[in-house]
């Protein structure tokens, strides 16, 4: 007995070993141009260093385990390098849970997963552009996934701690719960795949569902009590939890457009392809999919009650992957949809992982494990180019600021370290010539590392600009007087950046008008 124990052991330690370094070996491939070339822009400007008030902003927002979390691991300092090994870190551990989860035994089915959880659209955009994220994100990852990891491990007592790790999960942020729901219908379909008993599977499947309602009550129970003894109220903007609760459409309503915002989102998420290959690339991996299931139901010889059941779970499979959909009432973009991975990690589990012998099955994987590489090479393309657009970004903001900084000392009455400054609007820029496919990515659809979404976030990320990048020592006004100057008359006629006269002293404070929109 015990040596079968060291034997397990020792096969676990491989299988984490392995999981570890095919997730360090896509994401070195796929991330390190973003992570070693410092490309920070808006969002990540403001993060580089975390202030008090970026940590408020997190409570405000119900990820309140990302301040105790960044004070015990990295204090407040965006390190992109640090950053992605502990993300990667955790993506791998995760993918070693899955294979325990789904019972993934084949290496080759091992390889494809940790590409699909390394180099996907949701990491793509975080550490393109909110690097100060990608640990916490992946942190969340790993909690939800080792939430299902204990469930699946003993449904019947696994589920209680499960709950508690799938609040702490959106204590550091909610989106993920949309992997725990995915990986419960996926265990729920490979078991019945496997001819487990149809009253075991439905016992289970409720008891994940259990487990998912009693997270959620106890991650709004410990955030309720962190808003009443913090005395903090939760931000009513439009990625704030006031917003996400409220219902504006029938639940029959969000669940289809929850369905089509899947179908099109998932042809749609490999920029480097044309949307014509993607399309097809997908439509022939979930077709043969489709037929190595009805081929496992017709070998197998399963009931006709569990074959219903599972096409029935197949069916609202991507309803499942896009629950946070559902829950934010359609507030959703790219770094919500870390769920959508799974897609294709089922269709690897169902092609390679499940034993089907005969010639036709071996077509049918071989075939598929290509075009899985072939989507997982297009993902590298994308987050690499995605990459060189930030970079030239990058390059082209120390341009424009470096002028903007040399009008200010140049003006006649500026005093360095005295006279305060506010830069006002948009430096107007075309979109980046052969990116206009990465625009669309979430926090990518911006020209410049300084530029935000609102006017007022441009006195953030220009603060933080001159502050943090250029260390120029320029004294920045307060924000009550940047909302004042902001309704200038004055202000209004003056011509904007880099015409003469873009440069004025208005009540004491030199200001800049890049731009009438502001």
């Amino acid at each position: 007995m015990a040596e079968k124990n060291d034997k397990s052991f020792f096969q676990n330690r491989k299988t984490l070993f392995i999981s570890l370094g095919f997730t360090l070996f896509w994401g070195l491939i796929a991330h390190a141009y973003g992570l070693l070339n410092g490309i920070f822009s808006h969002d990540s400007l403001n993060a580089l260093i975390v202030s008090p008030r970026e940590e408020l902003w997190k409570l405000e927002l119900g990820r309140f385990m990302v301040p105790g979390y960044r004070f015990l691991i990295r204090k407040g300092f965006a390190v992109p390098w640090l950053i992605g090994l502990l993300g990667f870190a955790y993506i791998g551990v995760s993918v070693y849970l899955i294979t325990k989860i789904f019972r993934i035994h084949s290496v080759c089915a091992v390889f494809l997963t940790a590409g699909f959880c390394t180099t996907n659209l949701t990491v793509l955009a975080v550490i393109g552009t909110y690097i100060y994220e990608f640990d916490v994100d992946m942190f969340a990852f790993l909690l939800s996934i080792t939430a299902v990891f204990f469930w699946r491990k003993d449904y019947k007592k696994g589920w209680l701690l499960g709950g508690i790790l799938i609040a702490l999960s959106a204590g550091f942020y909610q989106a993920y719960i949309s992997v725990a729901v995915t990986s419960i219908m996926i265990c729920c379909m490979v078991d019945l795949l496997n001819k487990e008993k149809i009253k075991d599977v439905i016992i289970k499947g409720i008891s994940g569902i259990l487990m998912l309602i009693y997270g959620g009550g106890v991650y709004f129970l410990l955030l309720k009590l962190i808003m009443i003894f913090g005395k903090i109220e939760l931000t009513n903007t439009e990625n704030g939890l006031t917003n996400l609760l409220s219902r504006n459409e029938s639940i029959c309503n969000i669940t289809r457009n929850a369905f089509f915002y899947w179908v099109q989102k998932s042809t749609r998420l490999i920029p480097a392809y044309s949307h014509f290959t993607e399309k097809w690339l997908n439509i022939v991996l979930f077709s043969a999919a489709i037929l190595v299931v009805l081929r496992i139901i017709w070998k197998r010889k399963i009931s006709l009650l569990s074959a219903f059941i599972i096409l029935l779970i197949g069916v609202l499979m991507p309803v499942g992957i896009n629950s946070v959909y559902i829950i934010s009432d359609g507030m959703i973009h790219d770094l919500m949809i870390f769920s959508y991975a799974f897609n294709y990690i089922l269709v690897a589990i169902l092609i390679l992982d499940i034993d089907l012998a005969g010639t036709y099955s071996r077509i049918i994987r071989s075939v598929c494990s290509i075009l899985l590489s072939v989507l997982l090479f297009g993902n590298i393309q994308s987050s690499n180019s995605l990459y060189l657009k930030k970079d030239l970004e990058k390059q082209s903001t120390l341009s424009v600021m470096t002028r903007v900084v040399d009008k200010i000392e140049s003006y006649p009455e500026y005093v360095k370290g005295y006279t305060p400054v506010a830069i006002f609007g948009k430096y107007d820029q075309d979109t980046m010539k052969g990116f206009e496919e990465y625009e669309s990515i979430t926090g990518n659809n911006i020209s410049l590392a300084t530029s935000d979404y609102h006017p007022t976030d441009y006195f953030n990320t220009y603060n933080a600009y001159l502050s943090y990048i250029l260390n120029s020592g320029t004294i920045i006004c307060s924000p009550d007087t940047w909302y004042r100057l902001e309704q200038s008359e004055i202000l209004r006629q003056m011509p904007v950046f880099p015409k003469d006269g873009c440069v004025q002293i208005i009540d004491g404070v030199l200001v800049v008008k890049m731009n009438n929109h502001y």
